[in-house]
């Protein structure tokens, strides 16, 4: 009888002392370490540990609350210079494709535009370096920063709205689906941008500035009065 109780015992503590693995999506940062420099995406496959949990999308809510209380409209600290913006109609031969990605929306019976939100580089992106490494860490959290005030300006207007992550090419907000969008997607020639190939990889330009340029993206169901209101009032346009 001791010997079962001793064992119960040590089954019990260790059921108590086991942590329960936490979801490594956390939306309210950027991560600098995940491969965000590669011109090409994997497939990622769902597992438990990914899903994005209820309370998972109370976080994402309470940050986004507070992203919109301590940033009002005029004080956003936001400014168009160095920025290219730009507001795209989704043709309806891709919005399939975004279907795909956007997993958790049906876009059949709406309107998709797209927000694309090309910031000034320093270096030549077509370069890699340490310099274009940092460069872009900055420029990424710039966007995710510029990003959360977009969706959530909009959102506020009744529309739904998300941006892709620039580090991944999930969705920021949504759900993810084992499709992603890819930094150089062939769909950025239809939203003002070409595609320049290096031979071992690509990169995204633009008639501005060349490729000297870090494209981040938004997508909405919102009308295009709506979206230039919204970004307006943050004054990026």
């Amino acid at each position: 009888k001791k010997i079962v109780l001793t064992k119960m015992q040590r089954i019990s503590k260790s059921i108590k002392t086991t942590s329960v693995p936490k979801p490594n999506r956390i939306v309210n940062s950027y991560s600098s370490n995940q491969s965000k420099y590669t011109a090409t995406t994997t497939n990622f496959i769902p597992n438990q540990e990914m899903e994005v949990t209820n309370k998972a999308k109370e976080i994402i809510n309470i940050k986004l609350n507070n992203v919109m209380t301590n940033n009002t409209v005029k004080d956003s600290g936001l400014s168009p210079e160095g920025k290219k913006v730009t507001i795209s109609q989704v043709p309806k031969y891709l919005k399939d494709d975004f279907t795909r990605i956007f997993s958790d929306v049906d876009f059949t019976r709406k309107n998709l535009h797209v927000i694309t939100i090309g910031q000034k580089t320093e270096t030549d992106q077509a370069a890699f370096n340490s310099n274009v490494v940092h460069e872009r860490e900055d420029l990424l959290k710039s966007f995710i920063d510029m990003g959360k005030l977009v969706v959530g300006s909009i959102q506020e207007k009744g529309y739904w709205a998300d941006m892709i992550d620039p580090s991944s090419g999930y969705p920021y907000f949504g759900e993810r689906s084992n499709y992603a969008l890819n930094e150089t997607d062939e769909s950025y020639r239809h939203f003002g941008y070409s595609i320049r190939s290096l031979g071992c990889c690509a990169v995204l330009a633009c008639k501005e500035w060349g490729s000297r340029v870090y494209v981040g993206s938004l997508f909405t169901t919102a009308p295009k009065e709506t979206i230039e209101l919204a970004l307006k009032d943050l004054n990026l346009i």
